[in-house]
C-alpha cells in the first residue's frame, strides 16, 4: 500500500512538473486538479503514519508511567530463532540467490 502511495505520488508530481509551464484553461485545470490529488495523497500518508506512531506512544507512556510508580519493568524477549542453514553457492545454483536472500 505505502510502495503504490509513493509510486503515484512521484507520477503526479511529475505530471505537475509537465503541466505547469501550459497557459490554457484546461490545462490549468488539469495542473490544479493534479496538485489537489498530490496533497490528498500527502494528508493520507501523513495520517497513515500517525495511525502507526499512536500504539508506540501509548506503551513509551505506560513504560515512563510504571518507572516513575518505581514498577520493574520487564524487556520483551523474542523467541530464539533456529541455527542458520548454510548453502553453497554453485554454478548451477546461483539463480536461487533472491530467493535464498528473502
Amino acid at each position: 500500500m505505502r510502495i503504490e502511495s509513493a509510486k503515484a505520488k512521484k507520477e503526479m508530481q511529475g505530471k505537475l512538473d509537465l503541466l505547469k509551464n501550459y497557459e490554457d484553461d484546461k490545462t490549468k485545470r488539469d495542473f490544479y486538479l493534479g496538485q489537489l490529488s498530490h496533497s490528498v495523497l500527502s494528508a493520507i500518508d501523513a495520517l497513515r503514519m500517525v495511525n502507526q506512531e499512536i500504539p508506540i506512544l501509548e506503551y513509551m507512556q505506560v513504560l515512563k508511567e510504571k518507572e516513575a510508580a518505581g514498577e520493574k519493568i520487564e524487556e520483551r524477549k523474542l523467541p530464539p530463532s533456529g541455527p542458520l542453514k548454510v548453502m553453497h553457492l554453485t554454478k548451477d545454483n546461483i539463480h536461487q540467490l533472491p530467493y535464498l536472500m528473502s
